[in-house]
């Protein structure tokens, strides 16, 4: 038996979730963890395929390919053999990386006209 959870999301964050999803599915070897990340990737474009979402836009592209800096990003910063400065710019790059994914998928809550979109509470940096 099959459990999840439904409920209502908005279309920025499904894609970020499968762009998130579809890094995974390159950088993460062990078989059995890629059973499920392969198990929710088709769950997610059959979602978005019946909403008709545009898989294939410059947005949702730029969000991939910001998402996997984020990804390399995290992983730097649990290096430990990195230096004091190299953790606070790995640190501030994070959140410069994290403040883009944000303007991302507030593009693709409002292409869709989505009734839920995050909502930040902090200042963008400056890089």
């Amino acid at each position: 038996m099959s459990k999840f959870i439904l409920i209502a999301q908005s279309v920025g964050d499904v894609i970020d979730k499968l762009t998130i999803l579809q890094i995974k599915n390159e950088k993460i070897k062990d078989t059995k963890k890629l059973t499920f990340v392969k198990r929710e990737i088709t769950y997610l474009r059959l979602v978005l395929s019946k909403n008709n979402v545009k898989l294939e836009t410059d947005v949702i592209k730029e969000l991939l390919a910001t998402n996997s800096e984020i990804w390399e990003t995290e992983h730097k910063l649990r290096d430990k053999s990195i230096s004091k400065d190299q953790y606070i710019e790995a640190a501030k790059n994070n959140a410069l990386l994290n403040d883009k994914r944000f303007i991302l998928k507030q593009k693709l809550n409002k292409e869709y006209e989505c009734d839920f979109q995050e909502q930040k509470s902090y200042e963008h940096i400056e890089s």
